[in-house]
């Protein structure tokens, strides 16, 4: 008898474990799922609203009222692929900003004293959002960078991209100036 009350035992026992993982993976998956329903292409993304390195506050749906394309880039000054990406954002800036591009470069987990001493070396024109405690990004749950979301005159997701694109300029200049071919100038 207590050789079967033992197995018994053990029997309950991995159940209730496998029962506690079951319900973690659905519990993980539906987050998942709700996640890209949050940053899928067509959807809108949260609202935000985050100081800038000048001290000044952005809300994501005023910049978005304004533009034509929205490009918001997740980085972090310590990482190599954000710091090769920076100067070609700013070269489609200079070259857009008129044509309804807005960039918004969200720094993530850094304070304001870090991405200022960067900035000081590497100054870009367009504004450099502060998400030190970063609830930015896990609210579009940025898990790489750096991380570029593009959104439409009406704040739908374009795309989301993750690692450094080679292609970016390419794809923005596609989403303001539909008839062009190619983009010669990065």
């Amino acid at each position: 008898m207590r050789k079967s009350t033992f197995g018994a035992f053990v029997f309950f026992a991995a159940f209730a474990a496998f029962s506690v993982k079951v319900k973690s993976d659905v519990a993980r998956s539906q987050a998942l799922k709700s996640f890209s329903v949050s940053v899928s292409e067509g959807a809108k993304p949260a609202d935000f609203h985050l100081p800038s390195s000048d001290g000044a506050i952005y809300r994501l749906e005023d910049e978005v009222a304004g533009s034509r394309v929205v490009l918001i880039n997740f980085w972090a000054t310590w990482c190599p692929p954000c710091r090769i990406e920076l100067p070609q954002l700013e070269r489609l800036y200079s070259r857009y900003r008129d044509s309804g591009l807005q960039i918004l470069a969200v720094d993530v987990g850094e304070d304001e004293e870090t991405v200022r001493d960067f900035l000081r070396r590497r100054p870009v024109s367009f504004p450099v959002l502060l998400d030190s405690e970063r609830h930015v990004a896990a609210k579009y749950h940025v898990e790489a960078f750096p991380t570029t979301i593009l959104l439409d005159a009406e704040g739908n997701v374009i795309e989301v991209i993750e690692g450094l694109d080679p292609y970016l300029a390419y794809r923005v200049e596609s989403l303001l100036e539909p008839e062009s071919e190619a983009v010669d100038e990065y």
